[in-house]
C-alpha cells in the first residue's frame, strides 16, 4: 500500500493565508499599551514608568482647550475633538479624579463643522457626523464645550445646526480670554 501524497495548498493560499496573519498580528499588538481611561475609545494614551511632571491626583486643574483642527477628511473623527480627549485621559492615567478636572473646549476655525448635528452634517457630506459619540463621551466627562458664534457664521452655519451638547458664544477669541481671566490654563 503506497501512502498517500501529501496535500500541498497551492501558492496563493500560502500568501492569503501568510497575509491574514500578519494583518491579524499587527491588529493585536496595534494597541500595545495604548489605553483610553476616561473617554473610551478616543484619544489614546500610553503610560510610561518613570514620566516626569505628572498632574497632581488631589489638586484642581482648570484648562481652556482652543479647538481647531479639523478632521482630516469627512467622515473622520475631528482631530481638535480627539486632542481634548486625550486630554482628559492623561489626567485619568494620571490619577487625577473626573471631579479635579475643570475643562472648557473653545471651537473655531476648521474645526467648527465637527460640531454639526448629524443631520446637518449629512447633508453638508452625505453621511452622519462620526464626532457625535465623542462629543457626547466628552460632554459625559464633564467637558464643556463651546462653539464660536464667528465661525458658524464664517462657514455659512445655522447655528440650529449645531449639536445640542454645544454652547454657541459670541466669539473663540473673547471665551478664551475670559476663561483666562478666571485662571484657567490655556492650551493652544
Amino acid at each position: 500500500m503506497t501512502p498517500a501524497p501529501h496535500y500541498r495548498p497551492p501558492a496563493r493560499l500560502n500568501l492569503l493565508i501568510a497575509g491574514m496573519i500578519a494583518v491579524l498580528s499587527t491588529a493585536a499588538s496595534a494597541d500595545n499599551g495604548w489605553q483610553t481611561p476616561r473617554i473610551q475609545g478616543y484619544g489614546k494614551v500610553k503610560p510610561v514608568a518613570g514620566a516626569q511632571l505628572q498632574p497632581e491626583a488631589d489638586r484642581q486643574h482648570r484648562i481652556v482647550k482652543d479647538v481647531v483642527r479639523a478632521a482630516p477628511e469627512a467622515g473622520q473623527v475631528n482631530e481638535g475633538l480627539d486632542r481634548v480627549a486625550r486630554l482628559v485621559n492623561l489626567y485619568a492615567l494620571a490619577g487625577v479624579p473626573a471631579d479635579n478636572l475643570d475643562l472648557v473646549a473653545v471651537i473655531h476655525g476648521k474645526a467648527t463643522t465637527g460640531v454639526l448635528d448629524d443631520a446637518a452634517y449629512e447633508a453638508e457630506f452625505g453621511i452622519t457626523n462620526p464626532s457625535t459619540p465623542l462629543i457626547q463621551a466628552l460632554v459625559d466627562a464633564g467637558v464643556r464645550l463651546y462653539v464660536c458664534s464667528q465661525a458658524l457664521a464664517h462657514h455659512g452655519i445655522d447655528p440650529e445646526a449645531v449639536n445640542d451638547q454645544v454652547t454657541i458664544v459670541s466669539g473663540a477669541l473673547p471665551a478664551l480670554a475670559i476663561f483666562q481671566q478666571r485662571g484657567y490654563a490655556f492650551l493652544p
